[in-house]
């Protein structure tokens, strides 16, 4: 059980980290966009902001994928153990020093019962999954976000730069389903 809390741990200090990152790309982007087209007195550069669109299609995938990897460890940390999932949600969140909100949000990520019950490894697998899946549907809504945003940014404003930024975040929208 204790590799189950220990992975639960990591992947909270991850997300956190992976979350600030993101933060600090929206802030450099929207200051530095917003600073050229003031310097230059012409929105052009405020075409990049399009870029924020795959920036967050991007954190969407690499928290997917810590959420998969913890998922993975808790429900193999289970199966190992034999112990009921149940107590291991109240064991995490009866620790005080996670952060609540996050954890519950993890927690919830998890099946209600234990799938061991249902089906074994078959269970578990099936919640795996479903996981993936989610994580395929939320990479799909990002690139058409992606679409929807820069076809009419760069057509707006007669520069590619939109519309090149849009394909870069496809394409690694494209290459996050291929290895997810």
């Amino acid at each position: 059980m204790q590799e189950a809390v220990d992975a639960t741990r990591n992947t909270l200090e991850a997300r956190g980290r992976l979350y600030r990152n993101l933060v600090v790309a929206v802030v450099a982007v929207v200051t530095i966009a917003a600073a050229t087209s003031l310097l230059l007195w012409t929105p052009r550069p405020l075409a990049i902001l399009a870029s924020l669109i795959p920036l967050c299609g991007a954190f969407l995938l690499l928290d997917g994928r810590l959420m998969l990897r913890w998922q993975r460890a808790v429900l193999a940390a289970l199966q190992s153990d034999g112990v009921r999932l149940s107590v291991l949600k109240g064991l995490l969140r009866a620790q005080r020093h996670l952060p609540e909100r996050s954890l519950l949000g993890m927690l919830a990520a998890l099946p209600e019962d234990d799938p061991r019950e249902g089906g074994g490894v078959a269970g578990v697998e099936a919640v795996l999954r479903e996981a993936r899946m989610q994580q395929r549907r939320t990479l799909l809504g990002a690139a058409m976000v992606t679409l929807l945003v820069g076809v009419p940014a760069g057509a707006s404003l007669m520069t590619p730069i939109p519309l090149v930024v849009c394909l870069a975040g496809i394409l690694a929208v494209l290459v996050g389903l291929s290895r997810s």
